[in-house]
């Protein structure tokens, strides 16, 4: 199935939380997302890319373009580092996707695609959402991880912990996605 045609215009969101780094797949979430999108860009099949970064926080890393030069350079750099609130708000993310995607002219298709484990509580979702389907753009989601799951990594190593010292566990929540 031929999911993005030519003309089209996606924008990419990609989780960049601490959950991103558990290693339930190899060898992160985040490392296997990346690779993920950068097997997306590497198609060179006429479709127009931006990305944009999130936690708590969306940050455009590059606008929609068809230069995916631009787009290779800025992943490997994407990581759960560059956070200093930790969590995940993708509501914000799709709200900048919607913003960037109100920029562009012309005919083609206006498409989202979210990456992420969907290991967040965003209450405001539903509500972006809807104003995706509102403004007739359509929203892929790509799940990493597993089921199963596995510690989410401390900041300076070892698991992190909650705040009876239980080592805290990140799932893939598919039933959310």
């Amino acid at each position: 199935v031929e999911v993005f045609a030519p003309g089209a215009n996606l924008v990419v969101l990609l989780d960049i939380s601490r959950s991103m780094e558990v290693a339930d797949v190899s060898p992160t979430r985040l490392a296997r997302a990346r690779q993920e999108v950068e097997d997306l860009v590497n198609r060179d099949d006429g479709v127009r890319v931006g990305l944009i970064a999130f936690a708590t926080v969306a940050n455009v890393v590059t606008p929609i373009t068809d230069d995916m030069d631009s787009v290779r350079r800025a992943l490997p750099a994407l990581a759960s580092d560059l956070v200093r609130l930790q969590g995940s708000r993708p509501s914000q993310a799709i709200q900048r996707a919607r913003q960037l995607l109100a920029t562009q002219t012309g005919e083609g298709t206006r498409n989202v695609l979210l990456v992420s484990d969907g290991d967040f509580q965003d209450l405001e979702l539903d509500a972006e959402i809807g104003q995706l389907r509102d403004q007739d753009i359509r929203l892929h989601v790509l799940g990493i991880g597993t089921t199963e799951g596995g510690p989410v990594p401390g900041p300076r190593g070892g698991p992190l912990a909650d705040r009876t010292g239980v080592p805290v566990v990140s799932r893939l929540n598919g039933a959310l996605l």
